[in-house]
């Protein structure tokens, strides 16, 4: 809520050490708040991390980094995110078409 991304990599490896591991509201929270920073890419990578390790498998999460793309002008990475929405069989919500 305060926009510490900066501390989001010191933040997991702590859970990991005290055996709490990060879930799909962890990573979604970690991508939310890049995304309201603007940082597009580093949303980006943290969403591959959870399509790799198969949390990402609803159009909320897709939605999440579909609206930073747009409110940060990030047109190419829509696009890839849609395109995935299509191959992973993930079906838009009402959210997604208002975007």
């Amino acid at each position: 809520r305060v926009g510490a991304m900066d501390a989001v990599s010191k933040l997991v490896e702590t859970m990991a050490v005290d055996g709490c591991t990060p879930d799909t509201i962890t990573y979604s929270t970690i991508v939310k708040g890049y995304c309201v920073k603007g940082d597009l890419d580093k949303a980006f990578e943290v969403f591959r991390g959870m399509q790799k390790n198969r949390m990402a498998v609803d159009s909320i999460i897709y939605n999440t980094v579909l609206d930073g793309c747009t409110r940060h002008g990030r047109m190419d990475l829509a696009d890839i995110l849609l395109e995935d929405m299509e191959k992973y069989a993930v079906v838009p919500s009402n959210f997604t078409l208002g975007i």
